[in-house]
């Protein structure tokens, strides 16, 4: 019998580590050969891992403590940029910052908006977001980063999630549509629209200051006459200002992430975003995070 210390075993021992070894670089060596797609936010990044699968690396550019409006490209931001065969974008609309880069470089992009000044929280909406998909995987078809019969597989696979995530968004919030709200930030116009909610109030412009007196007092009427009380911020907001409204005029409060910070998934994402609203207008005692 071989004893545990006996050169012998030590052999073997060195012999395994060294094949174990040598199948991580193999694996880490072939993931680096994989082409790289970007996606300036998060829910695009989403649907690109579900479109594109494990033979396309996925990375996004905004990070979850950056808003898209403002955010600041880091050196090795623009060198992922160079390398990439495609960035997804929504468009000026939302990604100022990408807008003057991209036209004075030129480098292969998909705007998903172009130049539509519109609500550019559009992904919120389930059809809208399949619509959206049927380009990406369109875009990644065109570049040969997909056979024909994986990109329309794993697009019909998205297309039925996002249909039945629809169906079930409508059972929870139909029940409670003609419950008025309000938001802090005017960002959930598509998704309000899909699921005929009451949002009768949000404040409008930059929804990381302090807004006019003029809207303020708008939205508080707007509260007392309707009888709301349900308020709807995202982070980044102006907490205070939100914690303030709370207080004053007895709003349930609670924090939606329209731009999937914390999901894993797309499908994950629209139903936590689904199950946020439901919970702000649910007359329910208060759950956590309300008010903020």
């Amino acid at each position: 019998m071989t004893h545990p210390g006996s050169p012998a075993r030590a052999g073997r021992l060195r012999s395994l580590f060294g094949a174990v070894a040598a199948c991580l670089l193999l694996a880490a060596s072939v993931r680096a050969q994989e082409p790289v797609v970007v996606s300036s936010i998060r829910p695009i990044g989403l649907m690109v891992e579900a479109l594109a699968g494990d033979g396309v690396q996925s990375r996004v550019l905004v990070s979850a403590d950056s808003s898209p409006h403002d955010f600041v490209l880091r050196p090795s931001d623009l060198e992922l940029l160079a390398s990439s065969p495609l960035l997804i974008w929504m468009g000026p609309a939302l990604e100022r910052p990408l807008a003057a880069l991209l036209d004075r470089s030129g480098a292969p992009a998909l705007a998903l908006l172009g130049d539509v000044e519109t609500d550019p929280h559009v992904w919120l909406d389930p059809r809208v977001a399949a619509s959206m998909a049927q380009r990406i995987s369109a875009a990644l078809l065109e570049r040969h980063l997909l056979t024909p019969d994986e990109a329309a597989r794993r697009l019909a696979i998205f297309e039925d999630m996002l249909r039945e995530r629809e169906s079930a968004t409508v059972a929870a919030l139909g029940p409670l549509r003609d419950l008025p709200f309000v938001s802090l930030h005017d960002g959930y116009r598509p998704f309000v629209a899909r699921y005929g909610l009451r949002q009768i109030a949000a404040l409008p412009g930059d929804h990381e200051r302090q807004p006019g007196a003029r809207s303020l007092l708008a939205l508080r009427s707007a509260v007392r006459e309707s009888g709301a009380r349900c308020l709807l911020y995202e982070r980044g907001d102006n907490l205070a200002l939100a914690r303030g409204l709370s207080q004053d005029l007895g709003l349930r409060a609670v924090e939606l992430d329209p731009l999937a910070r914390d999901a894993t998934d797309f499908d994950a994402f629209l139903a936590r975003f689904a199950a946020d609203v439901q919970r702000c207008l649910a007359p329910t005692k208060q759950t956590l995070g309300d008010p903020p």
